[in-house]
């Protein structure tokens, strides 16, 4: 009989373990699958305007902010880790020319720390 409990209890044992990595598999891939698709990603928010989730590195996240700067009709806002890109800053500067009000959100340490920020 105690075989049997034994058993049964290493039986019960093995099969939450495995009900537990097919759970953890299957959250894996739904993080997954959302990070994928986080490259054009668009929120609304409550004073009805667009906000726009880009990553990089990614040649049409280029293309995307460039269209998006280009496209602006009122202001344009940018939380960004560094600012590096000379396109970027030459189409912000025409934007700005164009009377469109700009704010620009970029981690400190990373601006201090390279030299060739724009």
């Amino acid at each position: 009989m105690r075989t049997v409990n034994k058993n049964k209890n290493l039986f019960q044992q093995i099969f939450f373990k495995l009900i537990l990595i097919i759970f953890a598999f299957f959250l894996f891939l739904i993080t997954y699958t959302i990070i994928c698709k986080i490259n054009n990603f668009y929120v609304n928010n409550l004073h009805n305007t667009n906000i726009i989730v880009l990553f990089s590195p990614n040649n049409q996240t280029k293309k995307e902010i460039l269209k998006l700067i280009n496209n602006s009709k009122k202001s344009i806002d940018i939380a960004a880790y560094s600012f590096t890109d000379i396109d970027i800053a030459k189409a912000l500067k025409k934007a700005k020319f164009n009377k469109i009000k700009i704010r620009i959100l970029l981690d400190k340490k990373q601006i201090l720390k390279i030299k060739n920020q724009i």
